[in-house]
């Protein structure tokens, strides 16, 4: 749903979701679209990464900025998502999965249902955008199925904070105890193709 922010109608809308995987098991996510208008014809897939959640603050806020630039933001989990979960197979027999348990070479299962759940939806194609180890599972999915919907694929490296006006996360950290270390990341977005 869309919402209200100090009294101003918010560029988009959201909606909680439910698909399933092409090996049977449910997955949850949510559409983030723009509020008024239609959405552009391609959708943004987001694939998250190793014990990623749909609904993790930067996914959200991700999905908000493109929504606001007239894109539709598909955001699932995938088998991978938290450290552990219980799932429950087609037969209804109880599975651990979650990040703690997860066989990379299934990724391809969810993946799919997320661009199908799209394309589902009305949109022609889809633009598969992954975080961390959700990157790697969309080139591997791509690598694998070479699937036609995908409008686009790329690898970008990492790069360095950038403070300006679309930054989407601010400054964030993360302090690694045993190794003494702090990690300062930021999501920036530089660009988008019309």
């Amino acid at each position: 749903r869309g919402g209200r922010e100090e009294g101003a109608v918010k560029a988009y809308a959201e909606e909680l979701v439910y698909t399933e995987s092409e090996d049977g098991l449910p997955l949850e996510g949510a559409v983030i679209a723009p509020a008024e208008g239609g959405p552009r014809p391609i959708a943004v897939v987001w694939v998250h990464g190793l014990t990623g959640k749909f609904y993790g603050r930067t996914t959200v806020n991700i999905g908000r900025e493109l929504a606001g630039r007239g894109y539709a933001f598909v955001t699932g989990n995938n088998r991978g998502h938290d450290f552990g979960t219980v799932y429950r197979d087609p037969a209804g027999e109880a599975m651990i999965r979650g990040g703690g348990w997860e066989r990379f070479d299934e990724s391809p299962a969810d993946v799919a249902a997320w661009i199908g759940f799209a394309v589902g939806r009305g949109f022609r194609g889809v633009a598969l955008l992954g975080h961390s180890l959700g990157a790697l599972k969309v080139a591997y999915y791509q690598a694998r199925r070479q699937d036609i919907l995908i409008q686009e694929v790329k690898y970008l490296p990492p790069f360095t904070y950038f403070a300006g006006p679309d930054a989407l996360t601010g400054r964030q950290y993360l302090y690694a105890g045993p190794l003494e270390r702090e990690l300062q990341y930021g999501c920036t977005l530089t660009d988008t193709k019309q």
